[in-house]
């Protein structure tokens, strides 16, 4: 896509049209100017690090960055929320040795075992929704598929009764849109209780009367004498169920629309189901489901490519932009489901590495091959100019995704 006459210091990063051509936009920004001052939360400080040796690097360092900008001076810190203090110390934005010792206790439930005991599950949720949609000629892929898979995989394993899962959508929604811009979720910090409220509430029950589910396996979850506390527990299944579902949604749905983009990597994935682990990779890499990582604060003042970045600063690494990097990827703007060197890092990197990527692979790879499978001649139903991708920028997600099912 063409972009427009438009300089870097002028880019609105939270812009829908930024969000079209952004991949062209990294391009450039890796090239001339990979360390850029931005717009990104409404902050006058914080920069976006674009070519993947420079991600990679930001994604491991502790010791040059902070998950949390309350780390560098604690008794200076803004007071917010309990809420959104609990949000902010998920194992996301905890660093060692705090982080190793939760990362430990979590992965006694998140094993790899773990989530292959859930395919048959997750593909008797699969073909319920494709069942749904079998009437029909013309769906919202995110409403009627994308969307729900997830919402009921992940309440399925939390124990959540069907009527109230669609709540967490809305939860959800808010979370991530204030990740990266805190003032909109203390705008709505009412709704954002009533998430932690419900989750509280669950605790305490699965507490009193333990269940055959996760929130029973994390507050059994022990290491010896040590375990999770109620805050941690609290904090943990907040970040399960937003990370969880948001990621995989976006895995879903952009995956299927790079394979509808490119009509000969469709037919191979249809015709070749062996390659199905090598091509989620590269849907991984291809459309990242996560833009940007969450922030991180400069622990002190640095030089990186000649911008001067001071202590405080805050520090995004686009995952989506080093995904793309030529001097990493061959061909880096082609889909390629066979692609053997594929070390992406749309889960991350180092000692914060998304502890539940085998979760949404299982289900991304079982949603697509079973979509197509079903559906061989599914067409997005709009012109490729009119797709719109969500201007947040924590996410690569559609706003809509209109398909037809039966060509």
């Amino acid at each position: 896509m063409a972009l427009k006459a438009e300089k870097l210091e002028n880019l609105d990063f939270n812009s829908p049209t930024f969000k079209q051509q952004a991949y062209s936009w990294y391009e450039k920004l890796r090239e001339e100017e990979p360390v850029h001052l931005t717009n990104i939360g409404g902050s006058d400080r914080t920069w976006l690090v674009t070519r993947y040796e420079d991600v990679q690097a930001i994604l491991k360092d502790n010791d040059r960055f902070a998950q949390t900008k309350s780390a560098l001076c604690p008794f200076q810190h803004e007071k917010l929320p309990e809420s959104i203090e609990i949000l902010n110390t998920n194992m996301l934005r905890m660093e060692p040795p705090e982080h190793t010792r939760l990362r430990r206790l979590a992965a006694k439930v998140f094993s790899p075992r773990m989530t292959q005991k859930l395919e048959p599950q997750v593909k008797e949720i699969t073909q319920k929704l494709l069942d749904k949609m079998e009437q029909k000629e013309e769906i919202d892929l995110i409403r009627d598929f994308a969307l729900p898979l997830p919402i009921e995989v992940i309440s399925d394993l939390l124990g959540i009764p069907e009527g109230e899962r669609t709540k967490f959508i809305t939860w959800s929604n808010i979370v991530i849109t204030g990740i990266l811009n805190q003032e909109k979720m203390i705008q709505q910090i009412d709704t954002l209780d009533e998430f932690f409220d419900y989750i509280s509430n669950l605790i305490r029950t699965r507490k009193e009367e333990p269940g055959n589910d996760l929130i029973t396996a994390l507050i059994q979850a022990h290491e010896e004498e040590d375990k999770l506390s109620e805050r941690e527990l609290l904090s943990m299944l907040l970040l399960l169920i937003v990370a969880g579902h948001e990621t995989t949604v976006n895995l879903i749905n952009n995956g299927v629309l790079a394979l509808l983009e490119n009509e000969e990597q469709k037919k191979l994935f249809m015709s070749d189901p062996s390659i199905v682990d090598t091509a989620m990779n590269e849907f991984l890499r291809y459309y990242s489901p996560v833009e940007v990582s969450t922030g991180r604060w400069a622990k002190q003042d640095f030089v990186l490519h000649g911008k001067e970045i001071k202590m405080g600063d805050q520090v995004l690494a686009c995952i989506a932009s080093a995904n793309r990097d030529p001097n990493v990827f061959e061909h880096p703007n082609q889909l390629d489901i066979t692609r053997a060197h594929n070390p992406h890092l749309a889960f991350g990197y180092g000692t914060h590495h998304c502890l539940g990527d085998s979760l949404a692979r299982l289900e991304g790879r079982i949603a697509i091959s079973m979509l197509f499978e079903r559906f061989p001649h599914l067409q997005v139903n709009i012109s490729r100019e009119d797709l719109r991708w969500n201007t947040d920028m924590l996410m690569r997600s559609l706003v809509q995704f209109p398909v037809t099912l039966k060509g």
